[in-house]
């Protein structure tokens, strides 16, 4: 593995994040991080930059042979990696900060609060795209709570980030049998639950993404049908230099899906959340930060 992946996805990873922000000057910290992320992206053979080249391939519809993608493949790397540090800036700067660095937009806070006004659970999705941690600061900054069901098994960074969530407040649940039972009582009770869906899920079903076929979950499509819980995707993206929006996409209501079995519906939940997601990726490949091969034929590697 690329040393500076391996670092970055160790528990060590987010604390030199912290410890960059903190100590080097803004202009420092930047090109450092910039750096770092060239170097991770300039190894072909390292399974994630293999995975960002295949991804990025079928979204723009080129031959992964397009020598235009060396280039793609390393502005997702510093994507990624300047979202990081613009996260760990603002934790070094104070919660005011860190909150001031996202915004929502406004319809989309008007949606979820007629909502809960109704006492209508949502369901909000999303791909991994802009600054995921930024944008829950910024929901909870307008009042919006969400229950954010995460991985089952965190490894390495994963669990120092998560716990930085706690820190601040965020309801973080890793998705067990138990709390999903949670996620339905918070929607059946017009809460907001959370999560995002991009991700290959060998326990998922297959959905055409990119007009190609793939596993991805359809947990939230299964709370949603279980519960009449409006289907909402949300998403993050790039305002300015180390500022974010949440942006709202697609509204999906299950009440009006016309289906056989639960099964049918399910499915046809999930692959209209699949479906909505190509617009904002379509509009903005390079801020889709999906580090693992959804399309593993593509790649020649395995998910």
């Amino acid at each position: 593995m690329n040393p500076v992946i391996e670092v970055a996805t160790s528990r060590l990873g987010p604390l030199i994040g912290v410890l960059i922000a903190r100590v080097l000057p803004r202009g420092l910290s930047a090109w450092l991080t910039d750096r770092l992320a060239d170097w991770a992206a300039a190894k072909p053979e390292n399974h994630a930059v293999r995975a960002v080249r295949a991804n990025q391939a079928v979204v723009r519809d080129w031959s992964e042979r397009d020598p235009r993608l060396n280039n793609v493949v390393l502005r997702v790397f510093r994507n990624a990696a300047r979202g990081y540090l613009a996260f760990f800036r603002g934790m070094a700067r104070g919660r005011d900060a860190l909150e001031a660095t996202c915004s929502v937009e406004p319809a989309l806070v008007d949606v979820l609060k007629e909502a809960e006004a109704a006492g209508r659970g949502v369901m909000m999705v999303g791909p991994h795209m802009g600054n995921f941690d930024i944008a829950l600061l910024a929901l909870h900054q307008h009042g919006l709570k969400p229950m954010l069901l995460s991985l089952r098994n965190p490894r390495g960074s994963v669990l120092v980030d998560n716990a930085i969530r706690r820190h601040y407040g965020i309801e973080l649940t890793p998705i067990t049998p138990q709390s999903l039972r949670q996620a339905l009582n918070r929607l059946r009770s017009g809460g907001l639950v959370l999560t995002l869906v991009d991700r290959p899920d060998s326990s998922g079903e297959w959905l055409t993404f990119f007009g190609r076929s793939t596993r991805l979950p359809t947990g939230h499509a299964r709370l949603a049908q279980a519960t009449g819980a409006l289907l909402q995707l949300a998403y993050a993206v790039q305002v300015g230099d180390g500022s974010y929006q949440v942006k709202m996409g697609e509204t999906i209501d299950p009440l009006a899906l016309e289906a056989n079995t639960k099964s049918d519906a399910v499915r046809q939940l999930a692959q209209a959340v699949a479906e909505a997601m190509e617009a904002p990726i379509r509009r903005r490949p390079e801020e889709w930060l999906v580090f693992l091969p959804l399309w593993p034929e593509s790649a020649g590697v395995e998910g």
